[in-house]
């Protein structure tokens, strides 16, 4: 029986963003303050470090600092670096809001709620199911890389947005090169930034899943 099939489907974007808003003012550093430039560290420029996707997922430079961060996104930390195939996601005040966990070549993600949302198998061929946007898949075919080998794209439907190396991080953009999420490391901490434009868009566990790929240096083409 498909694991993901009796789960509940992924909470719609209006509940999510009143839940957050509703965290928001009990955990005030859920979302970051309104009173930051939103682009003042965001750069549109890859430099000629940028690591190459052409054929496996891009590892990610380690930044001197985390970035200010974008206003009202939500910033999930992974608690380990070493093994985010086995790790937490946790919110404000380090509370574990996501999850993620391996037993052979198998990777479950949870939410709060210890329910699977998402599953990835990394053998004979990788595959990704995300419950309620992305039917069983390769990943290949679900991030896809883009014809001039630049961009990974995003495949959710008839829809697609691309993570795009850009400095020192991974940022995903919408076709209208709305930002939606970005992937940043520092020296110590590994931050999964995803915007209000993605959550009203209900991108949550995609960017979650796609985000944790590329962190975990697995190859899947």
């Amino acid at each position: 029986m498909n694991p993901l099939s009796l789960l509940p489907a992924a909470p719609s974007s209006l509940l999510f963003l009143t839940l957050a808003s509703d965290a928001s003012r009990k955990y005030p550093n859920m979302l970051t303050p309104t009173n930051m430039n939103p682009f003042a560290e965001w750069s549109t420029r890859s430099s000629d470090s940028s690591p190459s996707i052409f054929g496996a997922l891009p590892s990610i430079p380690i930044a001197p600092t985390l970035p200010v961060f974008i206003s009202d996104s939500l910033v999930l930390r992974f608690s380990a670096t070493n093994d985010v195939l086995n790790c937490a996601l946790l919110g404000p005040q380090n509370r574990t809001l996501f999850s993620v966990s391996s037993s052979g070549s198998r990777t479950s993600f949870q939410n709060v709620e210890n329910a699977v949302f998402a599953i990835v198998d990394f053998a004979p061929h990788a595959t990704v199911e995300v419950q309620g946007f992305t039917p069983r898949q390769r990943v290949r075919e679900w991030l896809r890389l883009a014809p001039d080998q630049s961009s990974r794209l995003l495949i959710l439907g008839d829809e697609a947005c691309s993570w795009r190396p850009m400095g020192h991080h991974i940022v995903l953009m919408s076709q209208d090169n709305t930002v939606l999420g970005r992937i940043t490391r520092s020296a110590n901490t590994t931050a999964l930034e995803i915007t209000r434009p993605a959550l009203v868009s209900n991108l949550l566990y995609p960017c979650i899943v796609s985000a944790t790929l590329f962190l975990s240096g697995r190859h899947i083409d």
